[in-house]
């Protein structure tokens, strides 16, 4: 069971990644402006007015999936090679319903972690319903201002054998 859950981890970083591969090489402008879109309306950052260190993505989670959705993962993909990862506080990562300013009903964390390959993961217990507008907040210890981190978000139905669905790209800006 580990070795698939494992197998399941290491194959959704790699597509992933991939797919990052293959938007930067195809230099279409229709491509690049259909990818722009889905991410600029899927999935949107802001940063706590009140705690420079707490960074808000929201999203609107799937609509083509059957049940709800029990994980979710956030794949870096930094286009700068010298950018060093956010350490994030796992143990303080948040989420509920709705956006920053309007915060909703808290949606309970089972658990949170980093896999070997960087990719961050959060399960839910219960699941989420698909279409549901949700924000995760992010806790980061203190970090170089200055650098803007690129996550590939994907959605993983509360399924035997969950196949990702992808959600959109979120980006966090480091700034003090």
């Amino acid at each position: 069971m580990k070795i698939s859950a494992i197998l399941t981890i290491a194959t959704t970083s790699l597509l992933l990644s991939s797919w990052t591969i293959a938007a930067d090489r195809n230099n279409s402008s229709q491509s690049v402006a259909s990818s722009q879109t889905l991410a600029s309306s899927t999935v949107t950052s802001d940063r706590s007015p009140t705690n420079n260190n707490t960074y808000y993505l929201t999203m609107t989670l799937p609509t083509r999936a059957a049940t709800g959705f029990a994980q979710l993962s956030f794949t870096e993909r930094s286009q700068d090679p010298g950018a060093v990862s956010i350490p994030f506080d796992l143990a303080s990562t948040e989420a509920f319903l709705g956006t920053p300013g309007a915060n909703g009903q808290a949606v309970a964390i089972e658990s949170t972690w980093i896999d070997e390959t960087g990719t961050f993961w959060i399960e839910f217990d219960p699941s989420i319903a698909p279409g549901t507008v949700l924000t995760v907040a992010f806790n980061a210890k203190p970090t170089p201002s200055g650098s803007t981190h690129e996550y590939g978000i994907a959605a993983y139905p509360a399924t035997a054998r969950p196949v990702a669905v992808y959600v959109g790209n979120g980006t966090l800006n480091i700034r003090r």
